[in-house]
């Protein structure tokens, strides 16, 4: 065997090692951005273990989704000041893909919880549970907003959500006054909600932390009012006070399941003492 190439790969060896097709090889050839380290007169082409680092780099900036062109142009001119430069650009490319993913990790482990939480539950059965303080992101009073304004308000509460990094869906919900559930008025929302760590943010109230009556709605939205009739008539049976506002926040929604009558929604209120 030719001494020159007893310690190098063919370019089906060297392609299994680096789990890519031969094309892939001679492609990158062809356009001048990895090449073999040896090629025989016949054509074979002969590559060096020790460019299987230099390949798997190529490999993972392609991965980050860095155009060969790209790379092409970064090692005709690199330098360990570009590489350093390179190296540092990526490393923060992938810091924040993984705070994406985190967050849909998040998201996900999130609604998981929700729809497990909601099966377990009993249609408009009230339960006394103690609660931890939160965090509620408040949208603008929305229960006198017209149509025009309601979508602006909307709009702006989703923005507002995105530019603090707040998922508007892993802790949705609906701030909804007492009095107007007494007085029997329906769909009578006053804010929307986001659950956030972060005290610190606009617009935060506290849903504080204490005993709360809870009740689980099954069944299509239409109906929800008369499961607050059951709460309240709970609350008078048992001779309670409760706070200024209900929480209304959507565990199994149409997300879930087509049928309306599987919905499952969870009415919260703050008991006093």
């Amino acid at each position: 065997m030719n001494k020159k190439i007893e310690n190098h790969f063919t370019t089906g060896e060297f392609a299994k090692l680096c789990g890519v097709k031969k094309q892939t090889l001679f492609h990158y050839d062809e356009i001048g951005l990895f090449s073999p380290t040896l090629t025989e007169e016949n054509g074979y082409r002969y590559y060096s273990y020790r460019q299987l680092y230099t390949f798997n780099m190529i490999a993972t900036l392609k991965e980050l989704n860095m155009p060969l062109k790209d790379i092409k142009t970064y090692l005709d001119t690199r330098t360990p000041t570009t590489y350093t430069h390179l190296l540092n650009e990526k490393l923060n490319e992938v810091d924040l893909f993984i705070k994406k993913l985190n967050k849909i990790r998040s998201h996900l482990t999130m609604a998981t919880d929700h729809i497990t939480h909601a099966l377990q539950t009993e249609h408009a059965k009230t339960i006394l549970e103690e609660q931890e303080e939160e965090y509620l992101i408040i949208s603008s009073p929305l229960n006198s907003a017209t149509h025009k304004e309601f979508s602006t308000f909307m709009l702006e509460y989703i923005q507002f959500c995105n530019k603090h990094e707040l998922s508007n869906h892993d802790a949705f919900g609906s701030l909804i006054k007492v009095a107007d559930v007494a007085n029997g008025l329906q769909n009578c929302f006053t804010s929307l909600y986001s659950k956030t760590y972060d005290a610190t943010i606009p617009s935060v109230i506290i849903k504080p932390k204490g005993l709360y009556a809870i009740t689980y709605h099954h069944g299509t939205y239409e109906t929800l009012h008369e499961t607050y009739k059951k709460v309240l008539a709970f609350v008078k049976a048992h001779h309670l006070q409760i706070g200024e506002f209900f929480y209304e926040e959507y565990l199994l929604d149409d997300l879930a399941s087509q049928n309306p009558n599987d919905f499952v929604t969870q009415i919260m209120v703050e008991i006093k003492h």
